[in-house]
């Protein structure tokens, strides 16, 4: 049997090559070993590089809209993007910077007139996209080398990292500082009507303790089976901590003096006999524009369970009313 590795002859029934001992029975030798098991991430891989294979290149970025990109990535430049545009003005696009600028200002001032709104709404995601899209441009035309699947990938990512990590954080700090408040579920009053969009003071800059004839919102007093309630009170604070609120004769009186007409609720009195005196931490507040339904009561209890529910806590005020945002006719401040 010749080796097949140096040409010797070798005797019949050897195993190994006389001179060199390379193997001559190849007969324990598989010619078809078990393929490897293909795992999850491999298959990925094939199916992501398909895909961009299917994919047709895209064309180079035009020179016009060279001067909107960055060569390299430069990190200062891409800190201040926090801003869009500063990152472009520090690089010298003074022009484009100023521009990419007050585009996001404005639809940031336009989401802020128009909260609530399928308006504002749009605004407040063209900012973020107008966001996006100066962080992209920082990574230049290295993005330039991939196939639009990649770079399509890359701006969505990139785009959900600005949305959850600067957008919806300043969407909750600006929520604490004013938030908005649709009237719903009330009984119309001269100052308000259902459908109004008005601004309150958020817990940040909440100045208290709260004065009398300040215009608040406020939590309720919880859920009572005979009557039915909408979450929140809207009306003005009546007594302060300290004060002896009473009605006699259909008038309010506040330590022996009649209310002002500024510090009366906003709507008709819904009770007939008050005598309260409040304590350290407790406003009087009567829901006088709240629709609750009572039945088979008489009017003592109905007018007992009234002072109940006008006792009111501080820490269930949300804040003052300072501002009506919608409709447009309307808007401007209120108190």
């Amino acid at each position: 049997m010749q080796c097949i590795s140096c040409g010797l002859e070798n005797i019949p029934g050897l195993n190994a090559c006389a001179r060199c001992q390379s193997l001559l029975d190849f007969d324990g030798v598989a010619v078809l070993p078990p393929r490897a098991r293909t795992r999850w991430r491999t298959r990925g891989r094939r199916l992501w590089n398909r895909l961009k294979s299917a994919v047709p290149r895209p064309p180079p970025i035009p020179a016009s809209l060279r001067p909107v990109v960055f060569h390299s990535l430069v990190l200062g430049a891409l800190a201040r993007s926090i801003i869009p545009g500063m990152g472009h003005r520090s690089l010298g696009h003074r022009r484009l910077g100023n521009a990419i600028l007050a585009t996001w200002l404005l639809l940031l001032l336009g989401s802020v007139l128009f909260m609530q709104s399928w308006v504002g709404e749009s605004c407040f995601t063209g900012a973020a996209a107008i966001h996006s899209f100066v962080i992209l441009t920082h990574f230049g035309l290295n993005l330039g080398y991939e196939g639009l699947v990649t770079r399509a990938a890359f701006g969505l990512m990139i785009f959900a990292g600005v949305q959850f990590a600067l957008y919806a954080p300043l969407r909750a700090g600006a929520g604490n500082l004013y938030a908005p408040m649709r009237v719903t579920n009330l009984a119309p009053s001269t100052l308000l009507s259902n459908g109004d969009l008005l601004l309150r003071e958020g817990a940040w800059i909440s100045k208290r303790p709260y004065e009398r004839g300040a215009l608040v919102a406020y939590q309720l007093n919880g859920f009572y089976t005979y009557a039915t309630l909408n979450g929140f009170g809207l009306d003005r604070v009546v007594g302060v901590p300290g004060d002896r609120v009473q009605l006699e004769e259909g008038t309010l009186l506040v330590n022996g003096s009649p209310v002002p007409a500024a510090c009366l609720p906003l709507g008709p009195l819904p009770l007939t006999q008050l005598d309260a005196t409040l304590r350290e931490g407790e406003y009087l507040i009567i829901p006088t524009l709240l629709k609750i339904t009572v039945e088979n009561l008489n009017r003592q209890t109905v007018d007992r369970f009234m002072a109940q529910i006008s006792h009111v806590r501080e820490d269930q005020i949300l804040g003052r009313i300072i501002y009506r945002l919608a409709p447009l006719a309307r808007r401007g401040p209120i108190s």
